[in-house]
Parts: structure tokens; C-alpha cells; sequence
């Protein structure tokens, strides 16, 4: 008997960090949405979206470095950064048109298939 009420007591001794745990579980099963739910608005996964970000983000700092480096020595690096930023303009300029035209045909495509 003495065995069960020390047993009782440990768990209500651990009831709060169980709550505590119990709480984390549920907050766990969404962080797959915290990752997955902006790149589905843009009908991508999350490995495209990663890949997409990082190639952009790589190239944002190449410009970032070619205007550093244009401020300190100006006869080198004469257009590399507005040339890159204009290349990272029509790449999402690109990519947004490629998304819209797919949602859109993703919702015909499900509009066709509505049961009636």
C-alpha cells in the first residue's frame, strides 16, 4: 500500500510537466504546417520552396557583396549587383506567373471534378 500512495504521488507530482508535454505533442504535429503552409499557397513543396528561397537568397548576397565591393574599389563590379537584382526581378516575376497560371488550372481542374 505505501508503494501505491508514493506511486500516486510522484504522478501528481508530475501531472504539470505532463500537461507540459502533452501540450508540446499537439504544438509538434503543426510545425508541419509552419513549414508547409506558405509554400502551398504558392503550389510548391517544401523542398522546392527551400531550394527556391536559398538559390534566391545566395543570389541577393553575391549582390550584396558585388556592391560592397564596388563602394570600396568603384572600377570593379560596374553593374554586377543591378544586373543581378534584375535578374532576381524577373525570376520572381516568372515564378509568381508560372504559380498563378498553375492555381488556376489546379481550381479548373477541381471545378471539373465537383460532383454535381
Amino acid at each position: 500500500m505505501p508503494h501505491m500512495v508514493a506511486n500516486r504521488n510522484l504522478f501528481l507530482l508530475l501531472s504539470p510537466y505532463n500537461n507540459f508535454l502533452i501540450g508540446r505533442y499537439a504544438k509538434m504535429r503543426n510545425i508541419k504546417n509552419l513549414f508547409c503552409d506558405h509554400p502551398a499557397t504558392i503550389n510548391e513543396t517544401y523542398v522546392e520552396h527551400f531550394v527556391f528561397a536559398m538559390k534566391f537568397g545566395g543570389m541577393a548576397i553575391l549582390a550584396g557583396l558585388a556592391a560592397l565591393a564596388h563602394a570600396i574599389f568603384p572600377f570593379l563590379f560596374k553593374s554586377s549587383a543591378s544586373r543581378i537584382i534584375k535578374n532576381m526581378a524577373d525570376t520572381l516575376a516568372s515564378s509568381r506567373s508560372s504559380s498563378a497560371t498553375q492555381a488556376m488550372k489546379s481550381s479548373a481542374i477541381k471545378g471539373l471534378h465537383q460532383p454535381d
